[in-house]
């Protein structure tokens, strides 16, 4: 009974993930245009930056949790989840600029 409830967590996180996807592809997307667009000096330019890498850490993280559910999806929810501290094995690194990965 615990493994199907695992497994329906893990079902309705990847959905949210998805949802929060696609409108955070839109803000990055729009938010990217407009740096290009900017000088670096204007103070407009470092909000837009910060919007930026909020969004990329956002990406990060749900990038993270499709990774644990695809671990639980080939392992036959023969899984434990790992401790908040660790990633797992292929888990996203920072990275200074990334794009939205479609879940």
């Amino acid at each position: 009974m615990d493994a199907e409830r695992l497994e329906t967590m893990l079902e309705i996180a990847g959905g949210a993930a998805h949802e929060i996807n696609q409108p955070l592809t839109a803000i990055l997307g729009y938010v990217e245009m407009s740096l290009v667009q900017l000088e670096e000096t204007h103070i407009v330019h470092r909000n837009q930056k910060l919007i930026a890498d909020a969004a990329v850490r956002i990406t990060e993280i749900i990038e993270t949790h499709a990774v644990y559910q695809r671990i639980s999806d080939t392992s036959g929810m023969q899984m434990g989840i790992a401790s908040s501290t660790s990633a797992p094995k292929g888990a996203p690194t920072k990275t200074k600029t990334s794009r939205p990965i479609a879940i």
